[in-house]
């Protein structure tokens, strides 16, 4: 006996029609429960997209090239692998409609007037760094290095721990010993004060997370920067601390070259260098030094640069 779908899209409905508490209840779970889904996947989807446009636009960019012999001793940080000529690859990625921004990564300590720090630098190009990335329009206090200028951007850490930038939480004494000091009259001492509250003022509702504090201690008062300071105040404040010297710092590294040795010992060219050259690499090597006849020693005396290239190991 055959139905045809009528009959039996028919039957199906009437069925329905029978229940239709169960019927209506079963409907709106399966449409919430999609719903649910439906919304669940997207906003994740958003989030990840999210995180990955910010890593790209605030961090580190989408891409990074290096050269095969830097790449191999990245985590030395080597200065003498060097990208030269990365001018030509910048300009074919700009003819293709893509950003792009040399960087010198290098360690060292930064020093300031109060203390000192080892860190990691990034030397960049400011306006092809702006260009790329978008964190230089989000300091949160004073400004983006700008070009033909020897500045440093400094992280909220780094400033803190070296006493430089704006102090976003001084004690006591720090803000009446040292930060007025900066000041060249009394009405700038007046305004650097309303720039700050008592720490103490901020901790309504925050009783519970709080460290219990003994009172027969002594505890120094700590001041805050109010969260009312507008830029164009930060700024002044800023330019005060500058000109009084606070934002002055100096950079400590090792620079680290590939040259030729200026002597080569005759016991490291009889164990070192015999080992690991053939004879004929050798006596290219030795053709730029001459041998002092009372030590054995070899001594450079050819530096053209192009012929130490050729003759380099």
């Amino acid at each position: 006996m055959k139905t045809s779908f009528f009959s039996i899209a028919g039957m199906a409905f009437r069925n329905l029609s029978r229940h239709r508490v169960k019927t209506v209840i079963t409907t709106l779970a399966i449409a919430i429960s999609v719903s649910m889904y439906i919304f669940v996947d997207g906003w994740l989807l958003g989030i990840n997209l999210d995180s990955e446009r910010n890593i790209v636009s605030y961090e580190i960019g989408a891409d990074k090239i290096q050269t095969h012999l830097y790449f191999e001793k990245k985590d030395d940080l080597p200065m003498y692998e060097n990208f030269s000529g990365w001018e030509t690859y910048a300009e074919v990625l700009n003819e293709k409609g893509y950003d792009s921004a040399p960087r010198f990564v290098f360690t060292g300590t930064l020093y300031s007037a109060t203390g000192s720090a080892p860190m990691e630098f990034n030397a960049v190009d400011p306006e092809a760094e702006i260009r790329l990335l978008r964190y230089a329009n989000y300091m949160e206090s004073g400004r983006f290095i700008e070009p033909d200028g020897f500045e440093i951007a400094l992280g909220t850490m780094a400033a803190e721990k070296l006493k430089t930038g704006i102090p976003q939480r001084p004690a006591e004494s720090e803000l009446k010993t040292d930060i007025l000091n900066y000041a060249r009259d009394q009405e700038e001492r007046d305004f650097i004060l309303s720039l700050y509250e008592p720490a103490s003022s901020r901790k309504k509702g925050m009783e519970f997370f709080a460290q219990k504090e003994d009172p027969s201690e002594n505890i120094e008062e700590r001041f805050i920067l109010k969260e009312t300071v507008s830029a164009a105040d930060l700024n002044r404040f800023w330019n005060i601390l500058a000109e009084g010297g606070r934002m002055d710092v100096r950079i400590s590294t090792v620079i680290d070259i590939k040259a030729a040795p200026e002597v080569l010992r005759s016991e490291k060219i009889e164990n070192d260098l015999s080992e690991i050259v053939t004879p004929d690499e050798l006596r290219t090597i030795l053709s730029a030094y001459e041998q002092d006849p009372l030590t054995g020693d070899f001594y450079l005396v050819n530096e053209d640069e192009a012929f130490l290239k050729k003759s380099s190991i």
